[in-house]
C-alpha cells in the first residue's frame, strides 16, 4: 500500500489570504463611513427646529425709520413722531432731539391717533 503524499499548494493559499485581507480592509472602510454618517446625524439631531429662534428681518428697523424719515406724523424742534406698520402691528416711535427734562419725564400726555 502506497501512502499518498499531500502537497500544500502555497500559491492558492497566498491568493486566498490576499483576498481575505482585501475583504477585511473594505469592510473596515465601510464601517468607518457608517460611523461618520451616524456622528453627522447625531450632530444634526442635537438641535431641533423647535429650539431655534425665528429671526425676521424687517425693512423698517428703528434705525432705518429714524435715518430715512419713514412715516413722519409730526416734526418740531423737540421731537419727531413716526408711525409705521411692522408685521401688521402699527408702531408709534417718539424720537427726542435732546435728553428729556424733568418735566417731560414726569408729565403725562394724551395721544389720539386715527388710522
Amino acid at each position: 500500500m502506497k501512502i499518498k503524499n499531500n502537497k500544500v499548494n502555497y500559491k492558492s493559499f497566498f491568493l486566498i489570504s490576499i483576498a481575505l485581507l482585501i475583504l477585511f480592509l473594505l469592510s473596515f472602510g465601510f464601517k468607518q463611513r457608517e460611523n461618520n454618517k451616524k456622528s453627522i446625524k447625531a450632530q444634526k439631531k442635537e438641535k431641533l427646529d423647535l429650539e431655534t429662534k425665528t429671526i425676521i428681518d424687517t425693512e423698517n428697523s428703528i434705525i432705518n425709520v429714524i435715518k430715512e424719515d419713514i412715516g413722519i406724523i409730526h416734526k418740531d424742534k423737540i421731537c419727531t413722531i413716526h408711525l409705521f406698520k411692522e408685521l401688521g402691528t402699527p408702531t408709534i416711535l417718539y424720537v427726542y432731539r435732546d435728553s428729556l427734562s424733568l418735566e417731560q419725564l414726569t408729565d403725562r400726555f394724551y395721544l389720539q391717533v386715527h388710522l
